[in-house]
């Protein structure tokens, strides 16, 4: 069974805190500690945010950071497709 470590940031709302923290050891391991320092830096802004009931939001403005990026790719995609079959 995997060891999980519940962090509340809402009422009924909870996170496993030590996963990402797994993570980031392992990306420290694999010699990647900016982007392990960048993970960290993400959980501490959810204890923070969590502690000032914005928990939610936070993990909300989390995803939308990870998806906007994709959605450009996509999009810039898309024009250069369509620009050249016009």
């Amino acid at each position: 069974m995997p060891v999980e470590v519940p962090f509340k940031i809402k009422n009924n709302e909870y996170v496993n805190l030590l996963q990402p923290i797994q993570i980031a050891y392992q990306l420290c391991l694999d010699g990647k500690s900016n982007k392990a320092a960048q993970l960290l830096n993400q959980v501490a802004g959810l204890l923070v945010a969590s502690e000032i009931g914005l928990g939610s939001e936070f993990m909300f403005e989390l995803e939308v950071r990870k998806t906007v990026p994709k959605l450009l790719k996509q999009i810039q995609a898309d024009l250069k497709k369509s620009a050249s079959n016009s």
